[in-house]
């Protein structure tokens, strides 16, 4: 068996080869990153095991992880593949602008916002709105390094990775906890 051979480790990690609970509450995907692909497995609270794959050993793996679980994204899997995909963001956002953006925002205080525009002017790269808002929307420390605080600068919301929904409840929330 594949998980027997390759990975052990799946055992002390709460995912037995082979064990068969009447009850399928274990999720697996396969995420594609820039040195191979992964197999990610979790239930519905915690993330059971990250490894790589052979890309040739992919139905290999679908069949025998498919005896324990069921080849779908939970809300766990949605957060590990968010994570890594910030984790392998391209090189050049791991640049110093990259960088002073995020550490721009995450000197916004509660209940203010900026906008792209300022957020540019503040790290010395006027002009550099649209930029701003490219670092911003790989932003993967949601609420750590508040990007739902960044407006266009005719006062619309503009974009947010989470959705627009989100991003509007987050500002009214946090305009009502200041009122309260």
């Amino acid at each position: 068996m594949l998980l027997e051979e390759t990975s052990p480790s799946l055992v002390s990690c709460g995912l037995p080869a082979g064990s068969s609970n009447n009850k399928i509450s274990d999720y697996f995907t396969f995420v594609d990153t820039p040195i191979g692909t992964m197999v990610a497995i979790a239930n519905d609270v915690a993330l059971l095991a990250l490894f790589f794959v052979d890309d040739d050993r992919q139905d290999e793996w679908t069949e025998e992880l498919s005896l324990t679980a069921v080849k779908s994204i939970n809300p766990v899997l949605e957060l590990i593949i968010k994570e890594l995909k910030g984790y392998f963001v391209d090189c050049v956002a791991r640049t110093k602008f990259f960088a002073d953006v995020l550490q721009c925002i995450q000197s916004i205080p509660y209940g203010q916002i900026k906008t792209y525009g300022q957020i540019a002017k503040e790290i010395g790269k006027p002009g550099a709105s649209r930029a701003v808002g490219a670092a911003n929307q790989s932003n993967v420390l949601l609420l750590v390094i508040p990007c739902h605080r960044i407006v266009r600068s005719d006062g619309c919301l503009g974009g947010y990775s989470q959705g627009i929904d989100r991003k509007s409840w987050l500002l009214g929330h946090e305009q009502r906890f200041l009122v309260s």
